[in-house]
């Protein structure tokens, strides 16, 4: 950001007029021209178009640093939060997602990405959910081979005593005195 000039009629405003001025120009969205002909009506402030062009843009850009300073401090909340418990991260991006798609319906832009966003974010999730379910049946498998095991130990014991058997054979009788014949 330039510095303004000293001479500046909008940079001496009171501020509460400097924040009305900024809603005409950025939330009412008047042309330069309204904006000129409202500051004299309300203030009695005659200045240029030249001046209500220069104190828009710095307006616009002290918001973008300010949008830019709280995105910053939402994502550092945001991978804070996923590290303490990564669990939760799905629901924080869908949160995150549904907060762009409202912004962005607000500024009357397109949310198409957003969609696709989403569409790839759940497609990731379901690809998730498939891997956690691998894991815990890899589990339940662990869990009921062992369970299955200790209920055979006297047999398994035999097994491995077989001295006619080599360990193929022995690995595979175990395999059958737990989980039954190979199927075809």
């Amino acid at each position: 950001m330039t510095k303004p000039r000293g001479d500046s009629k909008l940079e001496k405003l009171a501020p509460g007029q400097k924040a009305a001025l900024e809603e005409w120009l950025c939330e009412e969205n008047l042309t330069y021209e309204q904006a000129q002909a409202r500051l004299f009506e309300e203030f009695g402030v005659r200045c240029g178009r030249k001046a209500v062009t220069t104190f828009y843009q710095r307006c616009q850009q002290r918001r973008i640093l300010e949008r830019i300073q709280t995105s910053a401090a939402t994502a550092n909340t945001v991978v804070k939060k996923f590290e303490e418990n990564p669990a939760d991260t799905f629901r924080a991006l869908m949160n995150i997602v549904g907060q762009l798609a409202f912004e962005s319906a607000l500024e009357g832009k397109e949310i198409e990405a957003i969609g696709d966003l989403t569409n790839l974010m759940l497609t990731s999730r379901k690809l998730d959910l498939a891997a956690q379910q691998v894991e815990l049946d890899r589990k339940k498998f662990e869990w009921n081979a062992a369970k299955a095991a200790l209920k055979e130990v006297e047999a398994l014991r035999a097994i491995k005593a077989d001295a006619g058997l080599d360990e193929d054979a022995k690995l595979q009788k175990v395999r059958e005195r737990l989980f039954g014949e190979t199927p075809k």
